[in-house]
């Protein structure tokens, strides 16, 4: 569209001087002004280089209580992530500026550089141990993150990603313990998004309920 951007997608110039990025160009036909983007050159050049700057700023949060409870012992902790800022700078290709740069928090920034950007993060857990015994229950939270791209897209407004996973844990000795986890407890899909696999790996996983059984020996 920077090259292509005269009225119906003509071309203004055949410069290279006046816009470097014809240089990318193999056309099919001598340009000419005015000629129309549509069957008219047969490939791009493309080169990777190094991407624009990159401001980001945030903070994290961990905490945790421990206390008796009853004859055993509860701990209750929180530990997330939230992010402030997510600002690209702007981006030059031949002297071109292909864009001026933009904030990027809470997009899924499915056609950038970047990764999908949540503005939260956060896993709370509960763990309580009597004995030999021991329990725990975990929810994972993750914020949603609207997708960019113009149009209506599948998933555009994006979901809040929560899950809980429960655990326990049975020392049989010093030596031997059993543990069974089942994760993703209540069985909750990845937010939807238009992208290959119909969600974004980077903020969920298409792993529904699972349970998980581990011995561990020490010698």
């Amino acid at each position: 569209s920077l090259v292509f951007n005269g009225p119906g997608g003509t071309i203004t110039t055949c410069d290279p001087s006046v816009q470097p990025l014809l240089n990318r160009i193999t056309f099919n036909v001598p340009c000419a002004v005015g000629m129309s983007g549509i069957g008219t050159f047969s490939s791009v050049s493309t080169r990777f280089g190094n991407g624009p700057g990159q401001t980001t700023n945030g903070f994290d949060l961990q905490t945790a209580y421990d206390m008796p409870f009853a004859a055993g012992d509860l701990m209750l902790s929180i530990n997330a992530t939230k992010i402030t800022e997510l600002e690209t700078g702007p981006t030059s290709l031949h002297g071109v500026v292909i864009s001026t740069g933009d904030d990027r928090l809470g997009m899924l920034n499915f056609a950038t550089f970047a990764q999908a950007a949540p503005e939260w993060r956060a896993n709370f857990s509960a763990n309580y141990g009597i004995d030999r015994h021991n329990v725990r229950l975990g929810v994972n939270y993750v914020s949603a993150v609207e997708d960019e791209r113009p149009g209506v897209q599948y998933g555009e407004t994006g979901e809040d990603w929560i899950t809980a996973d429960f655990t326990y844990r049975f020392q049989l000795d010093d030596e031997l313990a059993l543990t069974g986890t089942v994760a993703n407890m209540f069985d909750s899909d990845p937010p939807p998004a238009q992208e290959e696999f119909g969600y974004d790996p980077w903020t969920a996983n298409p792993l529904g309920r699972t349970i998980e059984v581990g011995v561990r020996k020490t010698f």
